[in-house]
Protein backbone atom coordinates (compact mmCIF):
# COMPACT_ATOMS: atom_id res chain seq x y z
CA UNK A 1 0.00 0.00 0.00
CA UNK A 2 1.29 3.70 -0.50
CA UNK A 3 0.01 6.73 0.93
CA UNK A 4 0.99 10.12 -0.77
CA UNK A 5 0.42 12.94 2.03
CA UNK A 6 0.94 16.90 0.26
CA UNK A 7 3.51 19.19 2.49
CA UNK A 8 4.14 22.42 2.06
CA UNK A 9 7.43 23.38 3.20
CA UNK A 10 10.40 21.78 5.46
CA UNK A 11 8.77 22.54 8.71
CA UNK A 12 5.25 20.82 7.08
CA UNK A 13 7.00 18.02 6.75
CA UNK A 14 8.65 17.54 9.78
CA UNK A 15 5.40 18.21 11.70
CA UNK A 16 3.56 15.67 9.26
CA UNK A 17 6.21 13.25 9.78
CA UNK A 18 5.73 14.03 14.01
CA UNK A 19 2.09 13.42 13.48
CA UNK A 20 2.41 9.93 11.65
CA UNK A 21 5.08 8.85 13.84
CA UNK A 22 2.66 9.45 16.75
CA UNK A 23 -0.57 7.97 14.93
CA UNK A 24 1.78 4.85 13.70
CA UNK A 25 3.21 4.54 17.46
CA UNK A 26 1.01 5.72 19.89
CA UNK A 27 -2.45 5.10 18.17
CA UNK A 28 -1.73 1.87 16.24
CA UNK A 29 0.95 0.13 18.82
CA UNK A 30 3.48 -0.23 15.37
CA UNK A 31 6.91 -1.11 16.89
CA UNK A 32 9.26 2.13 16.39
CA UNK A 33 11.44 -0.71 15.08
CA UNK A 34 9.27 -1.41 11.99
CA UNK A 35 9.38 2.27 10.58
CA UNK A 36 11.80 3.80 8.55
CA UNK A 37 12.07 7.29 7.55
CA UNK A 38 14.06 7.80 3.69
CA UNK A 39 15.12 10.97 2.33
CA UNK A 40 15.38 10.85 -1.52
CA UNK A 41 18.43 13.09 -0.96
CA UNK A 42 21.82 13.63 1.14
CA UNK A 43 21.44 13.34 4.76
CA UNK A 44 22.73 17.44 4.41
CA UNK A 45 20.16 18.44 2.55
CA UNK A 46 17.44 16.60 3.75
CA UNK A 47 14.59 18.68 5.85
CA UNK A 48 15.35 16.38 8.54
CA UNK A 49 19.10 17.04 8.80
CA UNK A 50 20.89 17.68 12.34
CA UNK A 51 17.88 15.80 14.04
CA UNK A 52 17.98 13.10 16.39
CA UNK A 53 14.48 13.23 17.44
CA UNK A 54 11.44 13.76 15.38
CA UNK A 55 8.45 14.72 18.22
CA UNK A 56 9.26 12.47 20.76
CA UNK A 57 10.69 9.78 19.17
CA UNK A 58 14.32 9.17 18.94
CA UNK A 59 15.74 8.56 15.01
CA UNK A 60 19.12 6.80 14.53
CA UNK A 61 20.87 6.02 10.73
CA UNK A 62 20.27 2.52 9.42
CA UNK A 63 22.93 0.72 11.50
CA UNK A 64 20.50 0.59 14.18
CA UNK A 65 17.93 -1.03 12.04
CA UNK A 66 17.66 -3.90 15.13
CA UNK A 67 17.01 -1.74 17.80
CA UNK A 68 13.60 -0.34 19.34
CA UNK A 69 14.18 2.93 17.24
CA UNK A 70 12.90 4.73 14.29
CA UNK A 71 16.10 4.50 11.72
CA UNK A 72 16.58 7.14 9.37
CA UNK A 73 18.77 7.24 6.46
CA UNK A 74 19.04 8.21 2.61
CA UNK A 75 17.21 6.08 -0.03
CA UNK A 76 20.69 5.13 -1.18
CA UNK A 77 22.07 3.65 2.03
CA UNK A 78 19.13 1.87 2.70
CA UNK A 79 19.56 -0.16 -0.44
CA UNK A 80 19.30 -3.78 0.62
CA UNK A 81 18.12 -3.21 3.44
CA UNK A 82 13.69 -3.29 4.38
CA UNK A 83 11.39 -2.75 6.76
CA UNK A 84 7.54 -2.81 7.22
CA UNK A 85 7.24 0.81 6.99
CA UNK A 86 8.56 3.42 5.16
CA UNK A 87 7.77 7.08 5.37
CA UNK A 88 10.04 9.07 2.01
CA UNK A 89 10.24 12.18 2.33
CA UNK A 90 12.29 15.19 0.40
CA UNK A 91 11.61 14.20 -3.23
CA UNK A 92 11.82 17.16 -5.26
CA UNK A 93 11.70 18.55 -8.83
CA UNK A 94 14.57 17.26 -9.52
CA UNK A 95 14.90 13.57 -8.00
CA UNK A 96 14.82 10.92 -10.43
CA UNK A 97 11.43 9.67 -9.37
CA UNK A 98 11.76 6.18 -11.61
CA UNK A 99 15.16 4.91 -9.52
CA UNK A 100 13.52 6.56 -6.08
CA UNK A 101 9.97 4.86 -6.67
CA UNK A 102 11.90 1.44 -7.26
CA UNK A 103 14.05 1.60 -4.29
CA UNK A 104 11.90 2.38 -1.95
CA UNK A 105 8.59 0.70 -2.84
CA UNK A 106 10.78 -2.74 -3.01
CA UNK A 107 12.05 -1.55 0.84
CA UNK A 108 8.96 -1.31 2.11
CA UNK A 109 6.83 -4.34 3.11
CA UNK A 110 3.49 -3.27 4.19
CA UNK A 111 3.25 0.62 3.63
CA UNK A 112 4.78 2.95 2.24
CA UNK A 113 4.11 6.88 2.56
CA UNK A 114 5.11 9.47 0.53
CA UNK A 115 5.49 13.17 1.99
CA UNK A 116 6.53 15.81 -0.69
CA UNK A 117 4.43 18.76 -2.57
CA UNK A 118 1.43 18.17 -4.88
CA UNK A 119 3.05 18.57 -7.87
CA UNK A 120 6.26 15.88 -7.19
CA UNK A 121 3.40 13.57 -5.90
CA UNK A 122 1.27 13.67 -9.12
CA UNK A 123 3.96 12.64 -11.02
CA UNK A 124 5.29 10.34 -8.34
CA UNK A 125 1.57 8.26 -8.94
CA UNK A 126 2.69 7.79 -12.58
CA UNK A 127 4.92 5.12 -11.51
CA UNK A 128 2.83 2.98 -9.31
Amino acid sequence: KIDFISVLNEKDNKKKISQILHRLIIIEGIDRQKISIVSATSLERSSLRGLDKIGNFEIKNSEYLNGNLVTYDTVFRFKGLENDIIILTDIDETTNKNEIMYVSTSRARLLLIVLSNQTVINNLKKYV
